[in-house]
C-alpha cells in the first residue's frame, strides 16, 4: 500500500450525549472529531439481514485504511463519506506495513 491509494476524505464523528427534558442521558447527533482525513475504502463483503433474498436491509463490510496517529479511535465512532455512514466494528495495524492501519466497518443499505 502506498500513500497515494488514500484518495477518499473521510470524516470521523463520535456520538454526542445530551439531557432531554426528562433529565434522561440521550444520544441523538454526531460530534465532529476529525474531518478531511485521507482513507482508502476497500468493499470485503456484503449479507442481508434476513437471509431470506429481501435486499430491504443489506449490510456491506468494508475496510478504511487510515495513516497510523490520524485519528484517536473509539469503538463506537462512525465514519461519513458522501453521505454514507459507516459504524466502526474494529480497527488492526497493518502488519507489514507500521505507517497505516485498518479500521473494519459496517455500512447499512437500505432501499
Amino acid at each position: 500500500m502506498n500513500a497515494g491509494d488514500l484518495r477518499c476524505k473521510v470524516s470521523f464523528y463520535k456520538p454526542a450525549y445530551n439531557t432531554n427534558e426528562l433529565g434522561e442521558d440521550i444520544q441523538d447527533e454526531l460530534e465532529l472529531v476529525a474531518e478531511n482525513v485521507p482513507a482508502q475504502i476497500v468493499p470485503t463483503n456484503g449479507y442481508n439481514r434476513d437471509m431470506m433474498g429481501d435486499v430491504d436491509a443489506t449490510f456491506v463490510t468494508h475496510k478504511i485504511r487510515i495513516r497510523t496517529g490520524a485519528v484517536n479511535m473509539e469503538p463506537n465512532m462512525v465514519i461519513m463519506y458522501e453521505g454514507l455512514r459507516y459504524d466502526v466494528r474494529y480497527w488492526q495495524p497493518v502488519y507489514n506495513n507500521k505507517r497505516f492501519m485498518e479500521i473494519l466497518t459496517v455500512l447499512e443499505v437500505a432501499v
